[in-house]
């Protein structure tokens, strides 16, 4: 026999050992091993899957529940400013008050009346304060109604209404 022959295992031994009952045996314990360490290859890629996949569940639910989420929670995450649009309601010619004038806001269906002395104050909650116009409608009365688009928290406005 000639030796420096090498077996499936990779150790140096005799050629003759690799067709003999030896040779079976190192062929086993080669595939054997090998089986081993690809198994646990299989199970660091098999592990690493799994995170990725929990780790992407975990995102989708947070998404989930900062778009559907309780209420109470998304004004959290969301602050609403309070808005006030404040003013008197004259008339255009004699610069008096005008008491028991009409007011609305576009996009919204509450109704505000001014007081007798013609002062008015709404307090807006829901809205963005993104600084975007606001449309407020005036009417009474015997006088053309006002229609302007407004940028709130406006808290001296004049409203002048002018007789038909």
């Amino acid at each position: 026999m000639e030796t420096g022959g090498r077996n499936p295992s990779g150790v140096y031994g005799t050629r003759g050992e690799s067709t003999g009952a030896q040779g079976g045996v190192w062929c086993e314990s080669w595939l054997l091993l090998s089986s081993v360490l690809h198994f646990g290859k299989m199970q660091k890629r098999d592990k690493a899957i799994t995170v990725a996949v929990i780790g992407g569940l975990f995102v989708i639910i947070a998404a989930l529940i900062s778009t559907f989420g309780p209420t109470w929670w998304r004004s959290v995450l969301t602050p609403r400013q309070q808005l006030v649009i404040a003013g008197t309601v004259v008339d255009e010619a004699s610069n008096l008050a005008i008491g028991q004038a009409t007011i609305s806001l576009s996009g919204r269906t509450e109704t505000y009346l001014t007081d007798d002395n013609g002062n008015f104050r709404i307090e807006i909650r829901g809205l963005n304060g993104d600084g975007q116009p606001v449309r407020i409608h005036v009417t009474k009365d015997s006088y053309r109604p006002f229609d302007e688009a407004i940028t709130p928290s406006a808290e001296n406005l004049i409203v002048p209404l002018r007789k038909l």
